[in-house]
Parts: C-alpha cells; structure tokens; sequence
C-alpha cells in the first residue's frame, strides 16, 4: 500500500495534564464563580453537564438555577488574570463563553486544570455540533484523540478509497480505525458527512474534522481522476480503426468494400471527436494535475484521428493523401 504522512496535531489544540475520558465525568458539580452581561456580580454556582440535554447547569448558593445549552454556545476561551503583581504564578482561572444571542458569560475555576478541563470538552462539543448542524452531540466513550498518520490501502470490494488512520499523540498509545469511500460518497458534501461521522464515531478530535475532510477531497479526486483516465485511455484504444476492422472481420464481415471502410472511420473519429468534448468536463475538474492529464488525452486522441487516417489510407491506396507531414505529427 501507499503510505503518507499528514495531518499534524492542530496548533489550535492545547494540551492537557488532566484529559476526561468522557463528558459524563463533568455531571460531578465544580464550584465556580459566574458574572454574566447583565449580572457582572460574581455569584457562587456548582457548575455541572448534562449529558443527555447538552446543557451547562449552574445551581447557585443564594438560590436559583440557570442553564446554557451548548447549542448557544459559539465560541469559548481560557484567560487568566495576574492576582498578584509580585507572584505571577498566582492567577485567576476564567472560562469565557460567548452566546449566539451576543451574551456573554464568565465561568471563575477554583484551579486551571479543572478550568482546561472543562474548556476542552465543551469546545469539543461546540466543534462538533458546528459542524453537523445537530444540537445534541453523542458522547464519547473513548478518549478523544489527534490523528497521527494516515496509509493509503488497497480497495476492497466497491471502495473507491481505503484508509487506515492510526490515532494518538507520537509518544503516547493509541489505536486504529479505517475509513473507507464509496464511488456514491464523493461530493463535497458527502465527503464532509462521512468525515464528521468518521470522527464522532472514533473518538477523534472534533478539531481533526476539517483537516481530515480536506486530506479525504484530495485523495477521492485523485482516484476519480485515476478511473476516469483509465477509462477515457480504454475508449481512445477501441476507436482505433485498425482494431475495428479486425472486430467486423471476426464477425464476419471480410473482404467488404472501402466504403464500408469509410464508415468505420467516420465512426471512430466521431466517436474521438465526442470524448475529446467529455475530457475537460470529466478530468479538468478533479484537483492537482488534472490539466496535464487532460492535455495528454486530448493529444492522444489527435494522435489516434491521425492513426486511423494513415490506416484508411493502407485499406484504399487510392485514398486522397493526408498532406504532407503527417507522419512527424504522429510521431
């Protein structure tokens, strides 16, 4: 098999001393301190995760309770503020929500790797819900992992693409699962769904989704291009009149007139004529190096015209001539 390197781990990833292994640990409630927009008093909470709901849940010490379905949420960030000048390992660890309503919300931890924690799971789950247009995002039962290298296997069966994707960081266990693409999955849209269940499905980072849906696009257009070619080169090669000839003539159809002759080759070049019209519609779309492949099947099907002129020519000797530097053309 082909094996090729891609798809480093994002920069965008932050690693974490403490990764859950599952959403499901953060429904133990973490005391935290929440100001909002309207509210910027801080007011102590015991923040929890609903599994089942998506939702944050804030059940507050002076009474109440508030929520934040993650389906609101658009983005999150970590900030920590200086508590002492003169001690700047002393920080303030806050959790920084904005809403799609253009709310804000202010999480305070009592320790950043309860505030990473929690910041790495629910940007996960914003990720994903993004990106499959879903409000409610499966929860994983593995831990979530980078991708680490991705080999290029043979197809089986009606594959048109075969993956196998090893998971994990470079210097810690991982594992391995394979993704496979079917002639009826290749547009852009169905690669981008079968990439985001590939990743839900796998315990992948949600932040892999683009990187992978791109690495899947390059690969799926290189291999139509490989068919299509393969199939245009098969086309070129039974136009050729000589071929045609010995078809009829197995069939039965010796020692007819050149005028029978003279429709095969009609035939063939109307037939060329057609695939040359079909060779940038079919391959000039299909990514890198599709313009050179097209220039080359457009040129060798000018050749094979030639080609069976020169044989109608060797059929009839009393066939008009060509013109002159013909044979330099074909050569």
């Amino acid at each position: 098999f082909l094996c090729v390197s891609c798809l480093p781990e994002s920069g965008v990833r932050r690693v974490l001393g403490a990764m859950p292994r599952s959403l499901e640990q953060l429904a133990a409630p973490v005391k935290v301190a929440v100001r909002t927009a309207t509210n910027f008093q801080a007011r102590e909470a015991n923040l929890s995760f609903d599994t089942g709901s998506s939702t944050m849940k804030m059940q507050f010490a002076q009474g109440g309770e508030e929520a934040i379905p993650v389906s609101d949420v658009t983005v999150t960030k970590c900030k920590d503020f200086v508590q002492d000048p003169a001690d700047k390992s002393k920080v303030i660890p806050i959790m920084s929500i904005s809403l799609k309503d253009g709310g804000r919300a202010s999480l305070q931890f009592d320790s950043k790797a309860t505030r990473d924690t929690w910041e790495q799971c629910i940007r996960s789950v914003v990720s994903t819900a993004a990106l499959t247009g879903r409000p409610e995002v499966a929860v994983p039962k593995e831990q979530f992992l980078p991708i680490k290298h991705i080999a290029l296997e043979n197809p089986q069966g009606q594959e048109l693409v075969r993956m196998k994707v090893e998971l994990g960081k470079v210097d810690g266990p991982g594992r391995t699962a394979v993704l496979s693409i079917f002639p009826q999955h290749t547009d852009s849209k169905a690669c981008k769904e079968l990439a985001v269940k590939f990743v839900e499905d796998n315990a992948i980072l949600p932040t892999e989704s683009k990187s992978l849906y791109r690495f899947m696009r390059a690969v799926v257009q290189r291999a139509e291009m490989d068919v299509e070619t393969k199939s245009f080169v098969e086309d070129i090669t039974n136009s050729n009149l000589e071929k045609m000839i010995q078809d009829r003539d197995q069939k039965g159809g010796m020692h007819v007139s050149a005028a029978r002759n003279e429709e095969l080759l009609s035939m063939a070049n109307s037939h060329l004529a057609t695939l040359k019209a079909q060779v940038d519609m079919k391959i000039g779309k299909q990514g890198a190096g599709a313009d050179i492949v097209a220039a080359i099947l457009k040129r060798n099907i000018e050749k094979m015209k030639l080609i069976n002129e020169l044989q109608a020519r060797l059929q009839d000797p009393g066939r008009p001539s060509m013109g002159p530097g013909i044979a330099q053309e074909i050569r």
